[in-house]
């Protein structure tokens, strides 16, 4: 391991020990500025919008999926059941989907 790394091994295998190297000194200060209670929180409020924004995205997805799968079969002449069948649509789903 080159020397001039050495501090900063030391500082992450330990934190709380203080190196004395200008580069460890800077990281530590800035960990410091944004380890907070509030930073956390705000950090976890974005994960959480991400996650759900994520999912809403995916449901989205599938959705549109069964309809574009629904229209195909339609367009193929496959009766409503066995579209309802493969999409995971309702009976009453499809038929409202090609009677709209």
């Amino acid at each position: 391991m080159p020397e001039s790394l050495k501090p900063l091994f030391e500082y992450i295998n330990d934190p709380s020990k203080g190196v004395g190297d200008a580069l460890v000194n800077h990281i530590d200060e800035r960990v410091k500025k944004f380890n907070t209670h509030e930073w956390r929180r705000k950090h976890m409020t974005l994960q959480e919008l991400m996650d759900r924004n994520y999912k809403e995205g995916l449901e989205q997805g599938r959705s549109d999926m069964k309809l574009s799968l629904a229209r195909i079969m339609k367009s193929k002449g496959e009766p409503v059941e066995k579209i309802a069948e493969y999409t995971g649509l309702s009976a009453a789903e499809v038929e409202a989907l090609f009677n709209s």
